[in-house]
């Protein structure tokens, strides 16, 4: 399988800013196992180094294409004998998932080496419901740990009223059962002005065997100021990750 990878200035391109490379070793059963026969360890220890190396060939490439002209192209011929590779432009990452690696990496493991993420957890599900039954309709990203829910606001042809201080409707620490709403907002610069405006949520993927979902918030605010930011949940992670995608002046 070959991979081809070009740097662009638009927003189209694949290769136009930080990509997060990561390794998802995916395993329906939560619980770590020492059992396994030696040959089946050995087989999962051959797939997990092999899908490292080639996440670091790509990461290593793709860096060389990030600092040199708008054009430049690349080919990376790719073999693995096990797992899929997935580029998601939702969540800016690059994957390689495993499956079933429980003897190699528990439920919950996360590391990095250099800018490869390395996860271990169960599968976690994203979907629309009206969590907070307010009668509107809400993004809902979940896994074993935390619920994470943002209002359904517009979409990119039919931007609504958006106000980054009361869209998250729902945080909830599943393992203690406490739900909180926070008040929170996203402001750039300190300016008031920019936590509002006109925009919208989409998330991706949808589903219930993922091993992570994003939620895009895009605002154009009133303070002339017009930025995209993500809320990433994986099956591993027992927060959210936030990052600001773009942030541009009108």
């Amino acid at each position: 399988m070959a991979m081809h990878l070009f740097a662009s200035p638009g927003k189209k391109g694949m290769v136009t800013g930080v990509i997060v490379f990561v390794i998802a070793i995916i395993s329906t059963i939560a619980v770590v196992s020492v059992l396994n026969p030696f040959i089946e360890q050995g087989e999962g220890y051959q797939n997990f180094n092999e899908a490292r190396q080639t996440i670091r060939s790509i990461g290593s490439t793709v860096s060389q294409i990030v600092i040199e002209a708008p054009g430049s192209q690349r080919s990376i011929s790719i073999n693995l004998h096990d797992g899929r590779l997935i580029v998601s432009d939702a969540d800016d990452t690059i994957k390689i998932r495993l499956n079933d690696l429980k003897d190699i990496v528990g439920s919950g493991f996360e590391t990095r080496e250099g800018n490869v993420e390395i996860r271990g957890g169960a599968f976690m599900r994203a979907y629309e419901s009206d969590i907070d039954n307010d009668g509107t309709t809400d993004f809902v990203m979940e896994n074993s740990a935390m619920l994470f829910a943002v209002k359904k606001i517009g979409s990119s042809s039919q931007p609504e009223n958006i106000n980054t201080t009361n869209f998250i409707t729902q945080m909830r620490n599943k393992r203690l059962n406490v739900n909180i709403t926070p008040s929170t907002g996203i402001f750039v610069n300190n300016i008031l002005k920019t936590s509002y405006g006109t925009g919208y949520t989409e998330m991706s993927p949808v589903g219930n065997n993922i091993e992570s979902s994003a939620i895009k918030v895009a605002v154009n605010s009133t303070a002339g100021i017009l930025y995209e930011a993500q809320f990433i949940l994986s099956a591993a992670q027992d927060f959210v990750d936030m990052r600001i995608k773009r942030v541009e002046k009108i």
